[in-house]
């Protein structure tokens, strides 16, 4: 272990470089990830290191809804309404491990995989995705949809 979350490390640098955010909030950023698997696929971070939503203060929450609709809504517009897929990773909860450890070393967070493209089942199988879409280009193109 290197003592340090991942997504902290990655939160920071898309702030830094700025190519692939869709939109940011006091609280939270929403970027299309560097080497994203599917087209458009938008993970939504907390700047705040912690293990659950719960771990944030109720503010923090209502900052999570206030990143979220304007995400959603772009995808909306920007894409025609598409199918999509929202999932909430979370601390494992009695993995056995050391939890000090896995506390700091998981980061919640949202991932939001729109339905764009056909994806095979070899894909899962065999963990290897193929997207056509740049996610500097995706970040771009959602970040310039007006509400």
């Amino acid at each position: 272990m290197k003592e340090r979350c991942l997504l902290c490390d990655i939160i920071d640098q898309e702030l830094s470089e700025r190519k692939r955010i869709v939109c940011e909030h006091d609280n939270f950023v929403a970027v299309c990830p560097y080497a994203s698997r599917f087209p458009f696929e938008i993970m939504v971070l907390p700047k705040k290191h912690g293990r659950i939503l719960s771990d944030n203060p109720a503010s923090a929450i209502g900052d999570f809804a206030k990143i979220l609709k304007p995400v959603m809504t772009k995808l909306r517009l920007g894409l025609n309404s598409p199918a999509y897929n929202m999932v909430f990773h979370y601390l494992p909860v009695n993995s056995g491990s050391d939890a000090e450890a896995e506390s700091l070393a998981y980061h919640w967070h949202l991932e939001i995989i729109p339905r764009i493209s056909v994806i095979t089942a070899d894909s899962f199988e065999n963990g290897i995705f193929v997207n056509p879409t740049l996610p500097e280009d995706a970040a771009e193109f959602l970040r310039n949809i007006r509400e």
